[in-house]
């Protein structure tokens, strides 16, 4: 049980069900935005902000991160917090060093580490001291899409894997499988600034096809503190719940930014050969 949880970091895809194989100033916004649900004019729309974001995206070198998420699973909660760090290394390896507290009380430190295992895998290890039974690797498929969101720590790369392109998927599958598709966000009336805040407002849910019932749901906001044009911190609240949120995941999060020079790893690595494959 300690460590059989994954806490939603924002590294994580959403939206499981149907997706197969981010002088001083301000910018705020309302929430008060329009919800769209045309497909095409939704794409293009989420399209269109996409490249608003990419002009903060950088070569983020280390990010720090405290996360407190709470699972609810029809009336079962279970409280879990994260803090830790990623460090990126030439050549596309990483290492995330972490402790997790499960309900005040169970107590877990390890680390990931994150690299190539050949041309057409990548592979992210699970290691939690020597002889650990749970430690582990996960073999993922090695292409640029992967690449990208396994080894870019900035904000604006995960919010455009996880958030944007997520929902341009649903929004691609919305005529050919008769999606019910609701958005809602404030991304018309944002402004960002060079120097200052900015907060992003998402709101999406996934109806059955016959009902009211929403099969996903999620509510997200993210508040972005920005320096000479570089994002160097977020605040994230999130909430993913499922059928009329019978199940859900609560998650709060703080991450600071670094974009110093990304070194070489003079360190050992751990051979993923040597852990048993987790699906």
């Amino acid at each position: 049980m300690k460590k059989s949880f994954v806490v939603l970091t924002l590294s994580l895809l959403l939206f499981t069900s149907c997706k197969g194989n981010s002088t001083n100033s301000s910018s705020s916004s309302s929430s008060s935005s329009s919800s769209i649900n045309n497909s095409a004019d939704t794409i293009l729309f989420l399209n269109q902000f996409k490249e608003e974001l990419l002009a903060f995206d950088g070569n983020v070198s280390k990010r720090t991160y405290q996360t407190v998420q709470t699972n609810d699973y029809s009336g079962l909660d279970m409280e879990i917090k994260e803090t830790g760090d990623y460090t990126l290394y030439q050549d596309n390896f990483l290492i995330n060093q972490f402790s997790q507290t499960i309900n005040d009380s169970t107590n877990v430190s390890g680390r990931r580490e994150r690299g190539i295992a050949d041309s057409s895998r990548l592979y992210q290890i699970t290691y939690y001291g020597n002889q650990d039974g749970d430690n582990s690797v996960t073999y993922y498929v090695n292409n640029e899409a992967n690449l990208t969101a396994m080894f870019n720590l900035g904000f604006v790369s995960e919010y455009i894997s996880q958030i944007l392109d997520t929902t341009i998927y649903y929004y691609e599958m919305q005529e050919q499988e008769n999606l019910r598709l609701s958005l809602t966000t404030n991304y018309r009336e944002i402004s960002f600034p060079t120097n200052g805040t900015v907060t992003l407002q998402y709101r999406f849910i996934y109806y059955a096809n016959t009902s009211m019932t929403k099969l996903e749901e999620v509510q997200r906001d993210d508040t972005l503190t920005i320096e000479n044009g570089m994002i160097v911190s977020s605040s994230t609240t999130m909430l993913y719940a499922l059928q009329d949120a019978i199940n859900y995941q609560y998650m709060t999060s703080e991450a600071t930014y670094i974009y110093d020079t990304i070194q070489a790893f003079d360190g050992t690595k751990l051979n993923p050969s040597d852990f048993p494959v987790r699906e």
